[in-house]
């Protein structure tokens, strides 16, 4: 059974899952596992070009088996021929079907070995080179410093051609011939490939450069959004602060201008208003005699004039001829207390605006 940890109080216990839950994970376990390996595998196989290539091993009359590799595993059918119908193959010769021929080569002839090799065969060889399949193999250092030792591989081509034929009508996708002389499943000599088999390691190639061209591009778009991102913030940061700099170096100069046309108008209302002494002279010279001011209040272009006078309504008209004054009119009229030795003449409240022209 399943078992979970849980700690209580400090202390670690071990608490068993349900039994229906362990189960459902189990098997939610191995349906992801099946699944994976469903979706994996095919495209695994297909970038590394392994896992569906089946490798036969020739006897000396020709005849192909499975390598042992394969006898061991038992994932594929006993019969090479229904194992590898649909499939590549390597078909790896006999011992008794390829001559091993050692050569000592110039060190000069390490970089067209190939063309050396095929010099020294077309010399000494006693049957025509072109009916032989050759490859070459380890390349080491000779006795003389100036030589090389090449352990080169011998076939004729119609032995690799008859494997070939028997490759087909097994129906594979392509043939490659070779030997290993340890038995191992991948050749150390290939003497010849088939076009399915050149078609299938292009593929592969060109599957390889696809996978590592995505993974470049994978790896490169991170940084270059990134950087991209980066930049483009950087740039709208800078646009937003430019933009708050020309908007608060234009709320500044408002406020100034502001300012300034609030000054001017208190300058010239300033300059506007007549000035108080003026007034006051305007006010004495057309009182009439019998009346006088006894207070003289002004505030925001007004005037209140409070005084005592025979006859108010005569002293308002006689101030309403006054050019420093506009709009005067008599508020109240009241008579004092008899104690007060004013008895007789009544006290007046009156309210003028100061003129905008007038005597300054």
């Amino acid at each position: 059974m399943i078992k979970g940890k849980a700690r209580r109080n400090g202390i670690r216990a071990t608490l068993p899952l349900p039994a229906g839950m362990a189960d459902a994970l189990r098997h939610a376990w191995h349906w992801w596992r099946e699944e994976m390996h469903g979706l994996i595998a095919p495209a695994t196989e297909r970038f590394t070009g392994t896992g569906t290539t089946v490798t036969l091993v020739s006897d000396a009359h020709g005849t192909p088996h499975l390598h042992e590799q394969h006898r061991a595993s038992g994932g594929l059918p006993d019969d090479w021929q229904a194992a590898c119908r649909d499939r590549p193959v390597i078909m790896l010769m006999d011992s008794a079907q390829v001559m091993r021929l050692p050569l000592t080569l110039p060190r000069a002839a390490r970089s067209s070995l190939k063309d050396a090799v095929r010099y020294r065969l077309a010399a000494e060889a006693p049957i025509d080179p072109a009916a032989l399949y050759f490859d070459i193999g380890e390349v080491s250092a000779g006795s003389n410093r100036d030589e090389i030792r090449v352990d080169v591989a011998l076939c004729t081509r119609e032995q690799a051609a008859r494997l070939e034929a028997a490759a087909e009508r097994a129906g594979t996708t392509g043939c490659v011939v070779g030997f290993s002389p340890e038995g191992h499943p991948s050749p150390t000599f290939i003497f010849s490939v088939s076009r399915g088999a050149q078609h299938a390691l292009a593929t592969t190639r060109l599957n390889r450069w696809l996978f590592a061209s995505a993974c470049g591009i994978v790896l490169a778009i991170g940084p270059a959004l990134h950087a991209g991102a980066s930049w483009l913030t950087t740039r709208t940061q800078a646009a937003i602060d430019e933009s708050r700099a020309v908007q608060g170096k234009a709320i500044r100069l408002a406020e100034e201008q502001a300012r300034l046309r609030a000054v001017q108008d208190a300058i010239s209302a300033v300059r506007a208003a007549p000035g108080l002494l003026p007034v006051l002279e305007d006010v004495a010279a057309h009182l009439p005699k019998q009346a006088w001011v006894s207070q003289l209040h002004y505030e925001q272009g007004g005037l209140r004039i409070t005084g005592h006078a025979a006859d108010p309504t005569t002293a308002a008209r006689a101030l309403e001829q006054a050019g420093s004054l506009s709009a005067v009119r008599l508020e109240s009229v009241s008579r004092l207390d008899p104690g007060s030795g004013t008895a007789d003449v009544p006290q007046f409240v009156m309210q003028a605006r100061l003129a905008r022209t007038g005597a300054r």
